[in-house]
């Protein structure tokens, strides 16, 4: 078996022998009588989806080919069976292997005939030709019309042109290490430290007040955080808006022991400028005193801060209102 566009995916082997021969003979290939047929072709051959899926499809009707009031393209229809109400279309890994091999079909042949359209200038010399083959392979000139197809060269070439488009270096970085965690819902996340060339160096409380300085300057000066405005950027004003604002929806268990607050002491006081928290002793009745006034304060200015947020989004306005009440 030669390998082939049309043969090879996430669910059948390139070559079936060498199925048979890693797996020790353990493994059963049943191959259907076929004797003097042609092979169906994927995108052409009607109802190939209830066929090949019967236990998805006892009934043999709703495949993707089949005709609907409201047509569905290719992408829409899987996000509709992925995301079905029915589980047992989401949670059968073949059928997914499947769909997303279709899709990557469907998108290479699709791209081949774009290519095809525009008609490369190429004679049957030129084809011959070493140095202008090379020429075509070094510039992705061959294979440019596959990069909407995920998982091919092209593909990754462009995601990594888009990386790099909104990359720029802060600082000579020396070292660096990554953790990407998942979250429960499949999100995942990438925890970065970084060790900068030339940046001060924390020392725990036994450091001097230049030294403390200029860790401030240097994380005020790498480290900002935003809101603009619509006007100033309106994409970027409704993300933060959505998902990196305070949530009012408030679970039950967030606001179990506090009813007027949120018990993650949200939304958090904010600062204008670094600041370095170091541990407070407490020596003294003096100190334990201060130290309940401090919290207290602290509280108080959490409800407030919750009432406000009810009506608008908070500003610099009411935090600075706040500092000068409790302050």
């Amino acid at each position: 078996m030669k390998y082939s566009l049309g043969t090879a995916s996430c669910i059948q082997p390139v070559d079936s022998n060498n199925s048979v021969i890693f797996n020790n003979d353990r493994d059963i290939l049943a191959v259907a009588p076929a004797e003097k047929n042609k092979l169906s072709s994927l995108l052409i051959e009607k109802n190939i989806e209830t066929l090949a899926f019967s236990h998805l499809f006892p009934d043999g009707k709703g495949s993707c080919d089949e005709e609907r009031i409201t047509k569905l393209n290719g992408k829409e229809y899987c996000k509709a069976r992925l995301f079905s109400a029915d589980l047992c279309f989401a949670s059968d890994a073949s059928y997914i292997f499947y769909l997303q091999y279709l899709g990557n079909l469907k998108q290479a042949f699709s791209g081949s005939n774009i290519a095809l359209r525009k008609m490369l200038p190429l004679t049957a010399s030129q084809s011959n030709d070493e140095n202008q083959l090379k020429f075509l392979f070094k510039n992705d000139i061959i294979y440019r019309y596959l990069q909407s197809v995920h998982g091919s060269p092209q593909f990754w070439y462009e995601r990594l042109k888009d990386l790099f488009s909104g990359a720029f270096c802060l600082g000579n970085v020396k070292d660096w290490f990554a953790r990407v965690e998942m979250q429960l819902r499949g999100s995942s996340h990438v925890h970065v430290p970084l060790w900068v060339d030339k940046a001060p160096k924390y020392k725990g409380k036994n450091m001097d007040e230049k030294t403390i300085s200029e860790i401030i300057e240097f994380c005020d000066k790498y480290i900002t955080t935003k809101f603009p405005s619509r006007e100033e950027d309106a994409e970027l004003h409704d993300i933060i808006k959505d998902v990196q604002t305070h949530s009012r929806n408030h679970s039950k268990s967030r606001l179990k022991f506090h009813k007027t607050t949120c018990r993650f002491d949200f939304p958090s006081a904010i600062s204008r400028r670094t600041l370095i928290s170091l541990p407070y002793l407490v020596e003294n009745e003096a100190k334990v005193e201060r130290v309940k006034i401090a919290k207290k304060t602290l509280r108080d200015m959490n409800i407030e801060l919750n009432e406000l947020e009810k009506e608008k989004i908070l500003n610099w306005t009411n935090f600075d209102s706040l500092l000068a009440k409790h302050g």
